[in-house]
């Protein structure tokens, strides 16, 4: 025979219910409780038989008219331990858990919908201040339900349309500024690069042509074979000369100005008009050729 103070067995089974309400009880082979252990409620002793009588196992029985979750366990000894719970308190605290979870989705809702809108405002300012700039600039009575990006499109197409009508007299401007004052002013170089006009040559001359404009076929518009003349003579590319002309428009109605580049080879420089003048030549028969009228030409 052992003795062993029912504190030892008591000590053993007090952390198994820990926050939770329930019971637990230690039954020798017999039936006899050797050490219990309550929290929040006492059952009977038919309740108690009950629970010795479980299959090892877990079950779901009532006591005391509530339904309870018991874990029925057995030793190699024949002592059998049971642990029974009010099966309220696990859904209570799976409830608490999912209202816990819903909370904390909710609030990353609510924090995700308002940073969206705040970041969908900060990028829509830039929109619309380029918007009310282009109203400001050309049509302040536009519909405002008209789509502030598919209007900002068409708006910048028309601009950019407008650049292209405008390019050709912007490109002539700077080459006239260059004649005259022989630099192109405060624009950059990126801009005339922009424009198509580039130096690379290693020589550059400029020849003036000059025509009476009585001398052309009679035609409906005065200007219009020097405006065709103006066309051809816009950019010529002389390859077989290694030779690049620009053409300038000048004040004067009955003249046209080329600024004329060509390569020439290093310690050939005294030979340069042997090799302008095959390209004065060449331009002057294009315009001979194109209008049947041969020009004056100066250099």
């Amino acid at each position: 025979m052992y003795l062993i103070h029912e504190s030892n067995l008591t000590g053993l089974i007090d952390s198994i219910l820990s926050d939770y309400h329930g019971m637990t009880y230690i039954f020798d082979n017999y039936g006899q409780v050797l050490a219990a252990n309550y929290k929040g409620e006492i059952i009977t002793d038919q309740e108690v038989s009950a629970l010795f009588e479980l299959e090892p196992g877990t079950h779901s029985i009532s006591l005391n008219q509530e339904p309870h979750s018991v874990v029925s366990v057995k030793s190699d000894a024949g002592w059998t331990y049971v642990t029974a719970m009010p099966s309220n308190q696990f859904f209570s605290r799976i409830v608490h858990i999912r209202t816990f979870i819903i909370l904390v989705f909710s609030f990353m809702v609510v924090m995700g919908t308002f940073l969206a809108i705040m970041l969908a405002r900060r990028q829509y300012h830039p929109i619309s201040d380029l918007m009310e700039f282009i109203r400001l600039k050309n049509d302040p009575d536009t519909s405002s339900t008209t789509n502030e990006l598919e209007w900002i499109k068409k708006t910048l197409h028309d601009y950019s349309q407008r650049v292209d009508l405008q390019e050709p007299y912007a490109r002539n401007h700077i080459l006239l500024m260059l004649l005259k004052y022989g630099h192109t002013g405060d624009f950059p170089s990126e801009f005339t690069d922009k424009l198509g006009i580039r130096f690379n040559r290693s020589h550059y001359f400029v020849m003036i042509m000059g025509w009476e404009m009585h001398a052309f076929p009679i035609v409906d518009n005065d200007n219009a074979e020097q405006i065709t003349i103006m066309q051809l003579m816009n950019d010529v590319e002389l390859s077989e000369l290694s030779a690049y002309a620009y053409g300038v428009e000048l004040p004067q109605a009955d003249q046209l100005a080329l600024i004329v580049g060509f390569d020439a080879e290093i310690g050939h420089e005294g030979s340069l008009n042997n090799r302008m003048e095959p390209i004065v030549e060449k331009l002057q028969g294009m315009v001979t050729e194109h209008t049947g009228v041969a020009p004056a030409i100066g250099i």
